[in-house]
């Protein structure tokens, strides 16, 4: 049986790792999961690349039969529409990821199942409107042979319409034989230049989706091109234990990062406390040495104040969540709130108390 050289082979296998970024999944997990499950991200990676492929030849088609620019012009118009399309459809498959983490705003189960229906909802709307945006130019490049003699029939009655309209508009002045014939020619060249400038893109679709079955095959294969990927995810999701696999290495990774950032700041922070201990030391140091000889004991109690307060002690980041950095649950203030009569008995205590009779 064939098989690729090791080196072809390892190019290949790396290159397809960088492509999974296109399944709306992070390539690092997948690499770390089954391979049934990198087989199934590598169909919709490559699914993916053929949207853009349709995508490019769809938007070429329609700027050449709506605009008829020069190629190179709607060869840089159709990559540009192709990316920006291709980058939409990739955040859409991003955005079909389940949750993962926990959402610290409670919401009723009702209410969440509303809510993920109104956005799965959104996102195909957005699917089916791309999809049939790019199905219909392609239809009209595919079936330009059912629609071209229809076509010709439409111009040769637009045509007439218009002619005639002109020739009753240009009857109706006052002017001579030899003029009229003139306007009248001139009025057929310029009608006969629009008609033969123009591709009717639109009436080519109408023709097609009122009487071609065809152009109604060409839509659906698109639709299925591009919910094809979204099938896969929900069915990994449903059936594999890739996105359980994932929540547990993005909350080691999460974890591991907010650990590292912690110790980081700490060490800032205490590197500058140790700073200012040592900035403060030295500029009060010479003012109590000053006064030494003179007050002795007043300069003792200034050095044990100093270095009291200048002691080593280690700074670390206050929480104000249970389940940092992730920020679910809150904690809660477990210190007891005395009444306002008891603040104000401390405040003034000659007012609570009764005076003594003399």
């Amino acid at each position: 049986m064939f098989r690729l050289p090791d080196r072809l082979r390892l190019w290949a296998q790396k290159a397809m790792q960088h492509l999974w970024a296109l399944s709306g999944e992070d390539k690092y997990i997948i690499r770390e999961s089954p391979e049934s499950v990198q087989n199934r991200f590598t169909r919709i990676s490559l699914i993916v690349v053929v949207i853009g492929l349709v995508c490019f030849t769809g938007s070429f088609a329609f700027f050449e039969y709506a605009f008829d620019l020069p190629a190179l012009f709607e060869f840089l118009l159709a990559l540009f529409v192709a990316v920006v399309i291709g980058n939409l459809y990739v955040l859409l498959l991003y955005t079909i990821t389940p949750l993962i983490f926990e959402n610290r705003k409670s919401q009723p189960s009702h209410q969440q199942k509303y809510t993920l229906f109104g956005a799965f909802t959104i996102r195909i709307f957005f699917i089916v409107l791309i999809a049939t945006s790019i199905a219909q130019p392609i239809g009209v490049l595919a079936l330009s042979k059912y629609t071209d003699k229809p076509i010709e029939e439409y111009k040769r009655k637009y045509f007439l319409e218009a002619l005639d309209g002109s020739v009753s508009a240009i009857t109706a002045s006052e002017a001579s034989h030899a003029e009229l014939t003139r306007q009248m020619e001139a009025e057929r060249r310029i009608v006969s230049s629009l008609l033969d400038s123009s591709h009717f893109f639109v009436q080519r679709v109408r023709i097609l989706a009122g009487s071609n079955a065809w152009y109604w095959l060409i839509v659906l294969s698109v639709w299925a091109l591009f919910f094809y990927p979204v099938y896969e995810k929900y069915d990994i999701r449903n059936h594999k234990r890739f996105y359980v696999q994932k929540k547990e290495l993005e909350n080691q990774l999460v974890t591991e990062a907010y650990d590292a950032f912690k110790a980081h700041y700490e060490r800032i922070m205490n590197e500058r406390i140790a700073g200012y201990n040592s900035t403060l030391k030295h500029a009060l140091v010479p003012v109590i040495q000053s006064i030494e000889d003179s007050h002795s004991r007043t300069a003792a109690d200034m050095y044990h104040d100093l270095l009291t307060a200048t002691q080593e002690t280690l700074f670390e980041k206050f929480e104000y969540w249970l389940d940092p950095p992730f920020r679910t649950v809150r904690k809660r203030d477990e210190r007891l709130v005395q009444s306002e009569k008891v603040l104000l008995d401390s405040l003034y205590p000659s007012i609570s108390e009764p005076k003594k009779s003399q």
